[in-house]
């Protein structure tokens, strides 16, 4: 059987994270979690890289702009 892997971009089951309602965020980081232990990602540089790829292009580039 294949390994799981994450969502692609834009797919029905991709963990969405709106910025304008950000009490929605931990629920973002909930269904990330999931994902990464489904596809058993445990390095967090990978997985700063995948939280990132789900968001809005403005969103992602404040993001990536953090330490």
């Amino acid at each position: 059987m294949a390994q799981p892997t994450l969502p692609a971009r834009g797919d029905c089951n991709t963990p969405t994270f709106d910025s304008t309602k950000p009490r929605e965020l931990p629920r973002y980081f909930s269904d990330l979690e999931f994902h990464f232990t489904r596809c058993t990602i445990t390095d967090a540089a990978e997985k700063k890289s995948h939280a990132t790829r789900f968001l809005s292009v403005r969103d992602q580039d404040a993001w990536e702009a953090l330490a």
